[in-house]
């Protein structure tokens, strides 16, 4: 996906490159549960909270123009001792 990436880039006009997989509010049949820190539902709640997931690449943030307000964004070198904010 890496050469993919450049050959985009390398094109006219192109300013950024970036993958998603699913654009912002389409339907994407991917959600996980999700329950805040501390909170624990009602007995026999109907549906528990759920959030609906997608995965990006570290050039997905700038593609769409979508500024980061506070930390930073993420690296391709990122991994599970990277850390949260600089």
């Amino acid at each position: 996906m890496q050469s993919l990436k450049e050959n985009i880039k390398d094109l006219t006009g192109v300013a950024a490159v970036g993958f998603s997989d699913g654009l912002p509010l389409s339907f994407h049949d991917q959600q996980w549960g999700a329950l805040p820190e501390g909170y624990h539902p009602p007995p026999n709640a109907p549906n528990s909270p759920s959030i609906d997931c997608r995965f990006v690449d570290e050039g997905y943030f700038q593609t769409m123009g979508i500024p980061i307000l506070q930390g930073r964004g993420f690296a391709i070198t990122d991994d599970d001792k990277a850390a949260a904010s600089s």
